[in-house]
C-alpha cells in the first residue's frame, strides 16, 4: 500500500487513498477500543527506507478511520502488512549468537522496543538468554529504536538492538567460549501452516497489486505512464533534485500535422506514429528519464541531472530520428515533432514548470517549417 494521507508524521489517515484503520477492520477484524494495541501489535507495518527495512507497529485506531503509530511516515512511501511470528523472531535472535562471539565482546548494550516485548510475552527472556555467556550486559526497553544507517539516522519499531563493544584486539579464548545452551524452540503445526498460508497469500497479492498498479499508471495504447503517473513522478524528481541540488530539465514534445495523419492515413495509422515516437523514445533515453504521454499526440519527458544544453542536444537526437521515413503496411510514413525545453528552478512546482515548457513548444510550433525544438531563456 501507499502512504496517500497523513495527519502528522506518526498518524496514517490514508493508504491508497482509502482510510487507514480499514486493513485492521475489513482484513483482520481489529475494531478501535482498549484491546486495539495488544491486538493489531502482531500485524506491524513494514517500509523500506535508506537501505533498511523498518517496522511501525500501531497504536490506536481513531473514528474518523486513521492509525497512531510507533513512529514516522513519509508521504509515497509503499508500505508491506507483516505478520510478527514470536518462533521465527526467537530463531533469528539466536541466529546472531555466533556472529557476536566471533567478535569477542567485552561489553554488550541491549535495547529493545517495549511493543517487542508485549509480543513476546512470557518468551521474552528466551530472546534475552541468547546473549548470556557472550560478555557482561546492560540495556533497557524504549519507545522507539535509534538506528543510524549510511549517515542518517532511522527510527523503527519492534526492534532489538545489540550493541557489541571491544577494547583491543580480539580475544581468542572467549571465541573458544562454551555458550549457555539455549530452549528449543517449536511452532506448533497449526501456527506453522497459519504462517505459511498467511506468506504465500501476502505474496500472490502482492504480485496482483503490482500488477493493478502497472496497468493503472501506463497508457494503454503505447505502454508509457499515463498522465497522472507522469505528473507523480515528475513532482518527485522536483523534490529530489532540490534536495540534491542536480539539473533537472523538462521536455515536451507535440507530434506535428496529427490531425492531417488521422485524416489522411485513418486513425489507426495515428495510433501506429504515437507507438513510433514511445518506442523511439524508450530506446533513446535512460532507464531513469521519465517518459510519459501527456495527452492526445503530446509527450511529457524529464531528464534528472541534465542541463539544458544537453537536453537540446537530446532533442535534436530524438527529432532527427523520427524524421526517418517509417514504413506503414507498404506505405511510406513521414513524421516530425516539435519540442519545448525548460529547466526546473528551485521554486518550481509542477505547474510552473509545466506552464514555461508549455510555452517554448508553443513557440517552436510557430516557427516556420517542421521539427523545431525552442528552448526557453532561464
Amino acid at each position: 500500500m501507499t502512504v496517500t494521507g497523513i495527519a502528522d508524521p506518526t498518524t496514517l489517515t490514508s493508504l491508497d487513498d482509502r482510510p487507514a484503520g480499514e486493513i485492521y477492520e475489513r482484513y483482520l477484524d481489529i475494531h478501535a477500543g482498549e484491546n486495539f494495541l495488544r491486538e493489531a501489535l502482531t500485524f506491524p507495518f513494514a517500509l523500506e527506507r535508506d537501505g533498511m527495512t523498518l517496522l511501525r507497529h500501531p497504536q490506536a485506531l481513531y473514528e474518523n478511520g486513521s492509525v497512531k503509530f510507533g513512529a514516522d511516515f513519509h508521504l509515497g512511501e509503499v508500505l508491506h502488512l507483516t505478520y510478527g511470528d514470536p518462533v521465527r523472531i526467537l530463531e533469528k535472535t539466536q541466529e546472531t549468537r555466533p556472529l557476536i562471539r566471533e567478535f569477542c565482546p567485552d561489553a554488550l548494550f541491549v535495547t529493545s522496543c517495549l511493543a517487542r516485548q508485549m509480543l513476546l510475552g512470557s518468551d521474552t527472556p528466551k530472546e534475552l538468554r541468547s546473549c548470556q555467556g557472550l560478555a557482561p550486559a546492560i540495556g533497557f526497553y524504549a519507545y522507539g529504536e535509534f538506528v543510524r544507517h549510511g549517515g542518517s539516522v532511522l527510527l523503527s519499531n519492534m526492534t532489538l538492538l545489540t550493541i557489541a563493544m571491544r577494547e583491543g584486539a580480539p580475544d581468542d579464548a572467549v571465541r573458544k567460549r562454551r555458550l549457555p545452551r539455549l530452549e528449543t524452540i517449536e511452532r506448533p503445526a497449526a501456527l506453522s501452516h497459519m504462517a505459511h498460508f498467511i506468506e504465500a497469500t501476502s505474496h500472490d497479492l502482492s504480485l496482483l497489486n503490482e500488477k493493478l498498479q502497472y496497468q493503472a499508471s501506463r497508457d494503454s495504447l503505447t505502454g508509457l505512464r499515463n498522465r497522472g503517473e507522469t505528473e507523480r513522478l515528475l513532482l518527485a524528481c522536483l523534490n529530489e533534485t532540490r534536495a540534491i541540488h542536480q539539473p533537472l530539465t523538462v521536455l515536451l514534445l507535440d507530434l506535428d500535422d496529427f490531425k492531417h495523419i488521422n485524416d489522411c492515413y485513418g486513425h489507426a495509422t495515428g495510433d501506429i506514429a504515437l507507438r513510433i515516437i514511445a518506442n523511439t523514445l524508450r530506446r533513446l533515453l535512460r532507464a531513469t528519464d521519465i517518459i510519459g504521454r501527456w495527452g492526445g499526440d503530446e509527450f511529457l519527458i524529464a531528464l534528472p541531472n541534465t542541463t539544458a544544453a544537453i537536453a537540446s542536444s537530446i532533442s535534436k537526437r530524438i527529432e532527427t530520428e523520427i524524421k526517418q521515413p517509417h514504413d506503414i503496411g507498404g506505405k511510406e510514413l513521414l513524421l516530425s515533432l516539435s519540442i519545448g525545453i525548460a529547466s526546473a528552478r528551485e521554486t518550481d512546482s509542477t505547474e510552473t514548470i509545466f506552464r514555461r515548457v508549455d510555452r517554448a513548444l508553443y513557440l517552436a510550433k510557430a516557427i516556420p517549417g517542421k521539427g523545431s525544438v525552442f528552448q526557453m531563456d532561464e
